[in-house]
């Protein structure tokens, strides 16, 4: 993601820039436009956050969110109870979204295991169970 808005409008003076992201530096949301919010590592405030953006009429897109920690699960850990708030507020505001990530990674938020084939078809023996749950948000 490109981070300077000022360099893309060089590139594509008519596009959108994605801006933003979770830090120490910019909780939640950056300017806001973009967020990175991770189930565990960015809990209510980063939805209040995103509230109090679209209440002001900003736009908003989930550029990144994972089930994880914002390592990407370097622990090995998913936290699909916690990403349950996350995905509601998501979806009962009309937010399109983008998951962490269609990988073969060794971490928790990677959706393919080391094996599977990059170009696919990916049955579901090819999938983690951060994969097997993505999957289910889009086919259902």
């Amino acid at each position: 993601m490109i981070q300077d808005g000022r360099s893309n409008r060089k590139i594509n003076p008519g596009g959108v820039n994605g801006t933003g992201g979770v830090n120490e530096d910019q909780p939640g949301w950056g300017h806001p436009r973009c967020g990175h919010p991770y189930a565990v590592t960015h809990a209510a405030w980063v939805r209040e956050r995103g509230d109090a953006a679209l209440t002001v009429g900003l736009p908003l897109f989930v550029s990144e969110w994972g089930a994880s920690d914002n390592t990407g699960g370097a622990n090995g850990v998913l936290y699909l109870q916690e990403a349950e708030p996350l995905l509601q507020w998501v979806n009962n505001r009309g937010l399109s979204w983008i998951n962490w990530s269609f990988t073969v990674k060794d971490e928790a938020s990677a959706a393919l295991r080391p094996h599977a084939n990059l170009i696919g078809p990916w049955p579901d023996t090819d999938l983690t169970e951060s994969g097997r749950f993505v999957k289910g948000l889009l086919v259902n």
